[in-house]
């Protein structure tokens, strides 16, 4: 669809099913509306949750998970770049349950155990400290995708120490600094591109790899893999 400018800054212009764009010169944008009402819908999130959101860009979506967790509960939103991390800030402060966090959120941070994870850039891997911090039945939205920005969302559901996984659709996100590899770019492509550029169904995701066998195995990661 080809971008164009809207005639004024009316709000109400954003009340649409449309890609609003943050830097246009990065092809970075806000995301699709109804992509993550239907992401927010699988992660099941209640008044009072817990949330980590991974890429908050000007807080767009921060303020919907603000909404859905309510004043009883808390949204942790981090941005690595600090001018939009102040954007951020500065739209959202009428939230109170909503902290803005300027940095990297694939580096170790203190938050308390979380009800669900957001993630809104393409990664290769997940942080073990992203899977360490979230709570038994806690969920995880992540889009797994290649060095060509195109991949799968990937829900995960954790089950005391087992981690369950599905494919909600294929998807094309802009890079999450610090969560990608290159050596897992390329392992991620051929997978995808075994499959005709989707995921296959999809079982676990696996923190070893020494009982990965070409049989059980669809991605191979480096200390990680997801089995059919």
């Amino acid at each position: 669809v080809a971008p164009y400018l809207s005639v004024s800054d009316d709000p109400r212009l954003l009340y649409h099913d449309v890609l609003v764009s943050i830097d246009k010169d990065r092809d970075l944008n806000n995301g699709l509306p109804s992509l993550w009402a239907y992401v927010f819908d699988y992660l099941n999130i209640l008044p009072g949750a817990t949330v980590l959101q991974v890429g908050a860009g000007v807080g767009y979506f921060t303020a919907i998970l603000a909404t859905l967790v309510s004043k009883d509960g808390s949204v942790i939103a981090y941005e690595i770049d600090s001018q939009l991390a102040d954007r951020a800030k500065q739209n959202l402060k009428p939230y109170t349950q909503v902290e803005v966090r300027s940095g990297d959120a694939t580096k170790s941070f203190q938050v308390p155990p979380l009800d669900a994870i957001v993630v809104c850039a393409g990664a290769t891997h997940i942080p073990c400290h992203w899977l360490a911090n979230l709570a038994d039945g806690g969920h995880m939205m992540l889009p797994l995708t290649a060095s060509d920005q195109k991949g799968f969302m990937m829900l995960l559901t954790r089950r005391a120490d087992k981690f369950k996984v599905s494919s909600l659709g294929s998807c094309g996100f802009y890079h999450c600094e610090g969560a990608r590899k290159a050596t897992e770019e390329r392992d991620l492509q051929e997978a995808l591109h075994a499959h005709g550029g989707k995921a296959p169904d999809l079982d676990s995701l696996h923190l070893t790899s020494d009982t990965a066998t070409p049989n059980n195995a669809w991605y191979i990661g480096d200390g990680f893999w997801i089995s059919y």
